[in-house]
Order: C-alpha cells, then sequence, then structure tokens
C-alpha cells in the first residue's frame, strides 16, 4: 500500500512542488478515520502577497467564481493513488497555505489532489521506516534572558491592570539548518505523529507543523 509519505516523495522526486496535510482532517482525534492529502503546487497561480490579507483572500474568492479554471492534469503516481475526483472526498482543488502572526498570507494553489482514508492507526504502522535525523545545530532565542524578563514584567502588569487578560507571548528560536526540510518532516512525524499534521515549502521558506488541535472549523 502506498503511504502518504511515498505520494509526496515521488512527487517531490519529480521536481513538483508538494502541500501535504496528513492525519484525521475533517475528523476528530477520537474517531477512526479521517483524511490526508497531497497537493500539488499549480506554479502556473500566484497569489499576491504584497496587497495583504484582505488582497489575497480577495484574488482567491474571485479565482475560485471563475469560469476559466483550468481542467485536472494528466497522469497518475505509483500505483495504488487515485486522484481526489470521487464524490466523497472532502477536497479535491483549492487554495492551500496559512497566515502569519503578523497577517501576511502564503497561499498556494493545486488541482493535483491525492487523497488518503485510513484509520490513523493504520497510518502510523505502515508509515516508511524512519529516516534518519536531520542533522542542525543548537537552537537559540532570538532575545536575551534580560530581555525576555523585561517583557514578561510588562506582560504581567497589564494583565493586573486588566488591560487584558491573556497574552500569547513567544520566543522565535533559530538555528543553522542545510538539509531537507521534507526530510525533517518526515522524521518528526514518524516520532510523534498528530491529527493535524501540515508540510508546505515556499519560496521563502518550509513550514512544518506537528499540531494535536485543530483551532476552528467553516
Amino acid at each position: 500500500m502506498l503511504h502518504v509519505h511515498d505520494c509526496a516523495q515521488e512527487l517531490i522526486n519529480q521536481g513538483k512542488r508538494a502541500v501535504v496535510l496528513e492525519g484525521t482532517w475533517g475528523r476528530s482525534f477520537a474517531q477512526e478515520d479521517g483524511w490526508s492529502f497531497v497537493c500539488v503546487v499549480d506554479e502556473s497561480v500566484t497569489v499576491p502577497r504584497d496587497a495583504g490579507r484582505d488582497g489575497a483572500f480577495a484574488f482567491m474568492r474571485a479565482f475560485i467564481k471563475s469560469t476559466s479554471r483550468p481542467g485536472l492534469p494528466t497522469g497518475q503516481v505509483g500505483v495504488n493513488v487515485q486522484r481526489a475526483h470521487i464524490g466523497e472526498v472532502p477536497f479535491k482543488e483549492g487554495f492551500v497555505g496559512y497566515i502569519t502572526y503578523e497577517g501576511e498570507p502564503h497561499f498556494v494553489y493545486t488541482r493535483e489532489v491525492y487523497a488518503f482514508k485510513k484509520p490513523l492507526q493504520e497510518a502510523i504502522v505502515k508509515k516508511p521506516s524512519s529516516p534518519a535525523a536531520p542533522q542542525h545545530a543548537s537552537p537559540s532565542p532570538q532575545i536575551s534572558q534580560k530581555e525576555y524578563e523585561e517583557k514578561l514584567a510588562v506582560i504581567k502588569e497589564k494583565l493586573l491592570q486588566g488591560e487584558t487578560y491573556q497574552v500569547n507571548f513567544s520566543v522565535l528560536f533559530s538555528a543553522a539548518f542545510d538539509n531537507s526540510p521534507w526530510e525533517a518532516y518526515r522524521k518528526i512525524s514518524t516520532l510523534n505523529p498528530s491529527p493535524y499534521q501540515f508540510f508546505m515549502e515556499t519560496a521563502d521558506g518550509a513550514v512544518l507543523s506537528n499540531s494535536p488541535e485543530c483551532l476552528f472549523r467553516l
């Protein structure tokens, strides 16, 4: 049986850019089955980023409503994978991506989608052999301990004053990394499989997500 990782790896080997949504998308963690998707990025469609979040969403809405979108491409991957064109598949084509905390949109369009539906437990068992751990330097924070404590003191004061009731205070850590982002994702998802895993590589970098929860549904 061809696994999600095998499908994505074959597409990457063909020189295509793939987005992976893996786990139990559309289902809760307690439920036995869900969907995973491997999406091929359509390089002919570029979502504008200079117009901000609203401009990106306006572009995507207009594109989806248009009647001149190209049809599904031809071709196959592997031997046991079918394109997502059957009725029950919840995602067949569209935009996938993310918005940063600063509101910067990063979306790509896909019209070549490979869908997998099987129990999460089975997906874990049938994962390919665990890849070697990518080599990287030790991560370091982007602010000093002193700066961290000063910012934390300001947050505590705002809480006491009633200016806010909750603050998502995070610190960016960075490290030199010269390995494949895809191999790093494979290693993380093999060691710690979660209901909502996500891999996306752009010209600016790669996003590897291993989340245990879904923030909201539409």
